[in-house]
C-alpha cells in the first residue's frame, strides 16, 4: 500500500531582476526557482504556499513599488500560464516581506518568476528582488 503525504519544501533565494526599463521580460529576466543553489535542482512540481521576498536594489528616497509574477511554464521563453501576481512596496534597501497565498497554488514542470516596475506609481527603473518560494510537494511511496 502506497502512502503519500504533503511535505513542506523551502527553496533557495534567487535574484529576479526586471529589464533596464523596469519592464517584465519573457526570457532574459525570467528566473526558474530552485530548491538549492545547484543549477539543475529545479522545483519540478508542487503547490505554492508563499514567497519570502527581499528588495536588493533600492534607489533610495521613498517607496518603490514592484510587481512579482509567477508562471507555470516549461521554459523561460513561454510565460503564458500566470499563476500568481502580487504588488510589494519597499522603502529601503534589503527590505523584506512575505507574500502569503490564501490557498496553495498547484504547479508542474517548473515555476518561473519575474518582476516589473512599470506603470503608474512605479519607478520605471531596473529592480532586483530575491525570491524564495515555499512549496508543498508529495513524498513517499
Amino acid at each position: 500500500m502506497a502512502i503519500t503525504f504533503p511535505v513542506y519544501q523551502q527553496s533557495v533565494a534567487l535574484a529576479v531582476q526586471s529589464a533596464a526599463s523596469g519592464a517584465e521580460t519573457t526570457a532574459a529576466n525570467a528566473v526558474q526557482l530552485r530548491h538549492s543553489a545547484a543549477a539543475a535542482d529545479t522545483i519540478a512540481s508542487g503547490a505554492i504556499v508563499g514567497l519570502a521576498i527581499k528588495h536588493t536594489s533600492h534607489a533610495g528616497g521613498g517607496g518603490e513599488k514592484i510587481t512579482i509574477r509567477l508562471y507555470r511554464a516549461n521554459d523561460g521563453s513561454n510565460l503564458s500560464d500566470l499563476c500568481y501576481e502580487a504588488d510589494a512596496t519597499f522603502v529601503a534597501n534589503n527590505d523584506q516581506g512575505y507574500a502569503d497565498v490564501s490557498l496553495p497554488i498547484p504547479f508542474f514542470s517548473g515555476i518561473w518568476a519575474t518582476t516589473a516596475s512599470t506603470g503608474a506609481g512605479y519607478t520605471g527603473a531596473q529592480e532586483t528582488v530575491e525570491i524564495k518560494l515555499d512549496s508543498l510537494a508529495i513524498a513517499g511511496h
